[in-house]
């Protein structure tokens, strides 16, 4: 897929078998892989920290400047941390140490406000609009 940040994988294929363009987390389950080349690996690294998906708080499961976002939607814009550890797990071993420290430095400072016990997931929001990471109503808590 291409947007004006450049090219990146899609996320999947419609019923007619066409590319789905959504930004969304899961694109950082790619990292790491193998499954890319290194120039791969650097485009798909740069989505993870641009401040659509990287809430401060951890990744958004849907960008911010998708339509259907919605930062209390179930996966349509909540962060999921196990999500954020995958990325930045794939970050370190794609060789992006720096993105994969700010991913981890904004989950941790979420774990603080949930008492050290993050639960399932939480609403996408970000830093920026609030600097607490706010609940979702029906989140496991914690997640394990």
């Amino acid at each position: 897929m291409q947007d004006s940040q450049g090219s990146y994988p899609a996320v999947a294929l419609d019923r007619d078998g066409r590319p789905v363009d959504s930004v969304t987390s899961n694109i950082g389950h790619l990292l790491g892989t193998g499954l890319l080349n290194h120039e791969e690996c650097a485009l798909v690294a740069a989505r993870p920290s641009a401040p659509n998906l990287d809430s401060g708080h951890g990744l958004r499961t849907l960008s911010s400047e998708s339509g259907g976002f919605n930062p209390y939607g179930y996966h349509t814009g909540s962060i999921w941390p196990h999500d954020t550890a995958i990325a930045v797990h794939g970050l370190v071993r794609a060789g992006f140490p720096q993105a994969a420290a700010l991913l981890a430095a904004g989950l941790l400072t979420a774990s603080a406000d949930f008492d050290a016990r993050l639960p399932e997931l939480f609403a996408g929001h970000g830093a920026q609009a609030d600097t607490r990471p706010a609940p979702y109503p029906a989140s496991c808590r914690p997640q394990a």
